[in-house]
């Protein structure tokens, strides 16, 4: 048992494996699931960002969501399986991620969250920065400050903004 927090020790902590889905299903299902667009084209570029385009999946995990902080909200508890400890990317550190049930589990739950968190075009985010988000450009600065960083004065890089655009145009081309 690692010494990684855990927000859900009556799940069991299992034995992280990289999964991996091909961008057609990811895009298929987003397309077919109940949200507005405005949602949809949101998940599609945070599941590319987490994920690697679909590549790096953590245990049916596409989003990065972590359980070494606080409990989700209940609603997302019927997605989750159990929990794993994996180096992250980012921080190099050893984090506790969450393990979905299904990769279908993992993109549904990215979209629930993005429309429970304002993380979308005509949205307002309410945990860390509070900004309305009325373009792409505050789209990304709030995905990094809400999803990835965790502060309310992180700035995007240009090549941060620049591929974040560059896949919402894309998302726009898709989902319409």
């Amino acid at each position: 048992m690692s010494t990684v927090k855990n927000a859900y020790p009556e799940l069991p902590e299992l034995q992280y494996r990289k999964t991996s889905l091909e961008m057609g299903l990811a895009v298929s299902h987003i397309e077919n699931y109940p949200v507005p667009v405005e949602i949809k084209r949101a998940a599609y570029v945070f599941f590319r960002i987490e994920s690697g385009n679909g590549k790096s999946g953590v245990n049916n995990n596409y989003a990065g969501i972590q359980a070494d902080g606080a409990r989700w909200p209940d609603e997302y508890d019927s997605y989750i399986e159990g929990t794993c400890v994996k180096t992250e990317n980012g921080t190099g550190k050893p984090r506790r991620f969450v393990c979905f049930r299904s990769w279908q589990d993992s993109l549904e739950f990215t979209m629930s969250n993005a429309l429970r968190r304002g993380m979308y075009i005509g949205g307002k985010t309410w945990k860390v920065s509070k900004m309305q988000v009325n373009t792409t450009e505050d789209l990304c600065v709030a995905y990094k400050r809400e999803w990835v960083i965790g502060n309310k004065k992180y700035r995007p890089t240009i090549q941060e903004s620049i591929a974040f655009q560059s896949m919402y145009r894309q998302a726009l081309k898709i989902f319409s």
